[in-house]
């Protein structure tokens, strides 16, 4: 149990990690935003980085901030909720709901979506893919790995959620305390 524990802080510490340095994102997509909007005003155009190129740019700051920030968020209990029902159950009880939620519903499909999106980057990268667009960008393998990375850190944010939940409920009373307080349900 205390490895279980183990592995769900290391999960958590990763992911925080992750998360807090691409947060310096944000910064860098707000400048390649307010550059695309006022070139575009003012009619004039960055070499090498037409409107196209910048819009691009964008969407793919947009989802490198998503991907790697999912599972940190999942973790943080950020996620949407409807706890109608559940709000007003005991916590153990809602511990009980989350797990059997977590084991038949979001770990099959994060291992899904994470699966098939590594596979949908590979074969990007075999294709050499790029924009659609005859001014896009090139490689668009590069972020489509980046939303594969990001589902794959769901996964493991699903694996650290049961480990935790499994330690609240099975576990000795002070590894049992930890994990609860971990869980944030």
């Amino acid at each position: 149990m205390a490895a279980m524990l183990h592995f769900a802080s290391g999960v958590h510490a990763l992911l925080k990690a992750i998360a807090s340095i691409a947060s310096g994102l944000t910064i860098v997509m707000a400048a390649v935003i307010c550059l695309d909007v006022v070139t575009r005003r003012m009619g004039y155009q960055v070499p090498g980085l037409g409107s196209t190129r910048l819009q691009e740019i964008e969407w793919h700051f947009h989802t490198a901030l998503f991907a790697l920030w999912i599972g940190y968020g999942y973790l943080r209990n950020a996620h949407v909720r409807v706890d109608v029902v559940a709000g007003s159950l005991p916590v153990r009880r809602r511990m009980w709901i989350e797990l059997v939620c977590c084991l038949l519903l979001a770990l099959p499909y994060a291992v899904m979506v994470s699966y098939f999106g590594v596979a949908y980057a590979m074969q990007s990268y075999a294709q050499m893919e790029s924009s659609a667009s005859p001014v896009g960008l090139p490689m668009r393998w590069i972020i489509k790995s980046v939303l594969a990375v990001g589902l794959c850190l769901l996964t493991l944010a699903v694996l650290a959620t049961v480990s935790r939940l499994v330690v609240a409920l099975f576990g000795s009373a002070p590894l049992a305390g930890r994990a609860a307080e971990a869980v944030r349900i």
